[in-house]
């Protein structure tokens, strides 16, 4: 059951002026300080199911309401043990429910709800970080291959009617699978292109990406690949420079799952189980792999820590295939 804050504001009636009590939930209170902390609508989501999902194994071992005041560091830390040992839960669900308990206490202590954070000091678990799943050169090549085949064949049976649907479709999704492995664009930020963020001259070209993670705006060269796809696409595209730059058959934004499900069908025609992310990963590990530097790979990718882009250094298990067959004495 959610504890309720009662607030008190004043009510003229006439001469007399009333008290009215108003009652808020900690849950409504608790994601407006979420909201003013410029939280994502997903983090906000996760530390709400985290949140209940404390709130029942509290009310359920403590016997009473979930109260700010009443938590304890032992709270917490038998919390932990709970999601280890009886729920056997992943450690990234652990994570990501301890996090909603410590954004919970640090609100209710500024909020004046409990005297102290009874969760300050107690730490997650430690997850081993695997790298990033991105595709090999080999499969770079049949994904983008399939698009490219698949203009083609709509050119064919459409005699190059500009305005086929079969053309137009092709040549979007060409576009899109060209642009992202070769800019690192993440999905959202490819959705959320207009026509006008794109600039294309004759040797050089960029994307102005204006709503990246954490509102951060950054410009993200184009090679000659992803300018000749643009390029392509916009011919047949037309109107205006301030429509979004990846439309539907009925001409407005492509959504999020709009755009993965293109890419997954596109890699389905090339046999390559593919995702929008394993394109912008393929971007960061071709960079690494050509010696660019990490400051440079990072700058291009929005990262906004080093320590993110490093992720892209570690092996894969191709790589450490490749590794130990260098050493073998059989061709």
């Amino acid at each position: 059951m959610d504890t309720l804050i009662v607030t008190e504001t004043a009510v003229e009636s006439k001469s007399l002026t009333q008290p009215q009590f108003t009652l808020v939930t900690y849950d409504e209170t608790f994601g407006r300080w979420l909201e003013n902390q410029d939280r994502s609508e997903r983090t906000i989501r996760l530390y709400r199911t985290g949140l209940a999902d404390f709130r029942a194994w509290f009310e359920r071992v403590r016997g009473k309401d979930l109260e700010p005041a009443l938590i304890t560091p032992l709270d917490v830390r038998a919390y932990r043990r709970y999601l280890q040992d009886e729920r056997q839960a992943k450690p990234s669900t652990i994570n990501s429910y301890l996090a909603a308990v410590r954004a919970f206490c640090r609100w209710a202590t500024d909020a004046g709800l409990a005297a102290g954070d009874p969760s300050s000091g107690i730490k997650g678990i430690k997850i081993v970080e695997q790298s990033p799943r991105w595709l090999t050169r080999q499969e770079q090549y049949k994904v983008l291959n399939a698009a490219q085949e698949r203009v083609q064949l709509a050119a064919l049976k459409f005699s190059d009617d500009a305005n086929a649907p079969g053309i137009l479709r092709a040549r979007r999704d060409r576009a899109i699978v060209v642009l992202m492995p070769n800019t690192g664009l993440r999905l959202s930020e490819v959705t959320g292109l207009k026509v006008k963020d794109i600039t294309i001259r004759p040797r050089s070209g960029s994307v102005a990406v204006t709503a990246g993670k954490g509102n951060k705006a950054r410009t993200v060269p184009l090679n000659k690949d992803a300018r000749e796809a643009l390029e392509a696409w916009i011919e047949v595209r037309g109107g205006e420079e301030s429509e979004p730059l990846f439309t539907s058959q009925k001409g407005g934004q492509l959504t999020a799952r709009a755009v993965a499900r293109r890419v997954e069908y596109i890699g389905m025609c090339a046999n390559v189980n593919i995702t929008p992310h394993m394109l912008r990963h393929s971007l960061a590990k071709n960079l690494v792999d050509e010696g660019v530097p990490l400051d440079r790979v990072g700058g291009l990718l929005g990262h906004s820590s080093l320590d993110t882009t490093r992720r892209y250094t570690m092996p894969s298990a191709a790589d450490l295939q490749a590794a130990v067959e260098r050493v073998a004495w059989r061709d």
